[in-house]
């Protein structure tokens, strides 16, 4: 299999894919789970967030209004 492009930022890739793009796996260091899943969320993909997937309230609360858009 080879990778047809790679990206060192995600909303870059998020942009640049987001028409090939069914789903975000988020495996990156947890402080930045929720930033990442909000981007994939706010472009309508669906988010398989690995643990942690928030580290606030604040953070939850987030995720739970872009859901509902």
């Amino acid at each position: 299999m080879s990778v047809g492009r790679l990206y060192e930022d995600y909303s870059e890739m998020l942009e640049a894919e987001k028409n090939k793009i069914g789903l975000v796996s988020v495996a990156a260091p947890d402080e930045s789970h929720a930033e990442i899943a909000s981007a994939a969320l706010g472009i309508n993909k669906h988010v398989l967030p690995e643990k942690p997937m928030c580290r606030t309230l604040q953070e939850i609360g987030w995720r739970a209004l872009l859901r509902e858009r």
